[in-house]
């Protein structure tokens, strides 16, 4: 079920939806699939990574960047490649509009108060309403500073974990305004239920890890 959300944000998720429709469409039969990767980013500031996956790749990427200063440095830098689209929201529990403290690459959206206004997306409705169920995404990739686990706590309970084929994130071994016990509880029975779908390729706990769906090399 497609949900409404606000009027400029359904615009530019429509966009997204066809162009990832159209990406579909054009990996079947392609004698390169390697050059049509789906991947997902999740604030990225300065989109590096993004820079890397375009050159060996040509990957069709989206970036979300709920900061707007940073989501404009990552406009102006990916103007001229379309198949990079930068979206200014962030992915939460519920879809609302926060303040939050900018604190460069540690910018936390789950840490409340500040100066700075920011759109958050259910995760599960953004997925949705993105198409995702209608195809897979080859990677999703999350450096966000504790949203992680909101994210796959969300793609687990709606039993759409099964669509992505590589998740990547950053994990972090506590969040400010959460109980360390709390999030390391979380952290475990993520992983329990992650290793029923996917399966570890590397882990740095609390820094990095990748997870391969199973039916995958």
């Amino acid at each position: 079920m497609v949900v409404e959300l606000d009027p400029d944000i359904n615009i530019a998720l429509s966009r997204v939806r066809q162009s990832l429709i159209d990406n579909k469409a054009s990996r079947q039969g392609d004698s390169q699939p390697k050059r049509r990767q789906l991947t997902w980013f999740t604030k990225r500031n300065l989109g590096h990574d993004a820079e890397s996956f375009a050159r060996n790749y040509n990957a069709r990427q989206i970036i979300l960047e709920p900061v707007q200063q940073y989501a404009n440095i990552l406009k102006n830098k990916f103007a001229n490649n379309s198949r990079i689209t930068v979206l200014n929201i962030g992915l939460g529990e519920k879809t609302a509009t926060v303040n939050i403290d900018v604190k460069g690459e540690a910018t936390n959206v789950l840490e409340k108060g500040g100066n700075t206004t920011v759109k958050l997306i259910r995760s599960i409705d953004f997925f949705t309403n993105i198409g995702v169920g209608s195809f897979d995404i080859d990677l999703l990739t999350m450096d966000c500073e504790g949203c992680e686990l909101q994210v796959l706590e969300s793609l687990l309970e709606n039993n759409m974990i099964n669509y992505f084929k590589n998740i990547q994130f950053e994990s972090h071994s506590h969040v400010m305004g959460f109980k360390r016990n709390d999030w390391q509880r979380r952290y475990c029975v993520i992983q329990e239920y992650m290793s029923r779908s996917h399966r570890l390729t590397f882990q740095y706990k609390h820094v990095w890890e990748n997870w391969r769906r199973l039916d995958l090399k």
